[in-house]
């Protein structure tokens, strides 16, 4: 709960929270708490809330959750969220699923149906680029694909080819490698790609309903 009567322009005055911090880690096992667990259950606060709901907390990183007990995570500092739109949502799971499934040629047909692609944008070498990026990680297993690291050299190869991205997708992104790291430092063995290309799938799946399909027509 947010208490507006005591916020200011640079003061957010919250509930109070009975919990501790999720690192160390040693801390939690001190408490009973597993540390996987939290991993898992901060990886799907931010998923659900990009794939789900549309709107989401930007800056997840250790200093804003609690642990209380029964390993449940407790969110706090929303003074930075934000909107994800439903085409938003569309473009960037049609990206994660082509760089998954090696489709390079699919992320830049998005990017042009979205209409981001620049008047300088040559379309054939930024897929040709693409299609390295991709290479580089098309030997990996899918739990070792480094997540945050592809989505970076993704977007970088955006802006050198005039991509225009809206700018809450790189709050997304940037959510979504926080998130990662969190769930990282707790669990070595996460990956954030295994957790979140079923919601992609989910949300794609969705796109096609009928009511949807009707929308989009």
């Amino acid at each position: 709960r947010v208490y507006e009567s005591h916020c200011a322009e640079a003061v957010l005055t919250m509930e109070f929270i009975d919990g501790i911090k999720p690192s160390p880690v040693e801390a939690l096992r001190l408490h009973g708490l597993d540390p996987k667990v939290v991993a898992q259950r901060g990886a799907d606060f931010v998923l659900r809330q990009i794939f789900d709901m549309g709107f989401f907390h930007a800056d997840p990183h250790p200093g804003n959750f609690f642990v209380l007990p029964g390993n449940v995570l407790a969110p706090i500092d929303f003074g930075q969220v934000a909107t994800l739109p439903s085409q938003d949502r569309a473009l960037f799971t049609e990206i994660l699923l082509a760089v998954v499934g090696n489709e390079a040629r699919r992320i830049v047909s998005a990017l042009d149906r979205a209409d981001m692609l620049g008047e300088d944008t040559d379309s054939s070498r930024l897929c040709g680029e693409i299609e390295l990026l991709i290479e580089a990680y098309r030997h990996l297993p899918l739990r070792e694909i480094p997540f945050g690291q592809a989505m970076n050299r993704l977007f970088d190869l955006f802006r050198t080819h005039h991509v225009r991205p809206p700018a809450h997708i790189a709050l997304m992104l940037k959510s979504l490698v926080t998130i990662e790291a969190f769930a990282k430092s707790l669990n070595p063995d996460f990956n954030i790609v295994e957790t979140l290309t079923p919601y992609a799938r989910k949300w794609a799946m969705s796109d096609l309903q009928p009511k949807r399909l009707w929308d989009h027509l």
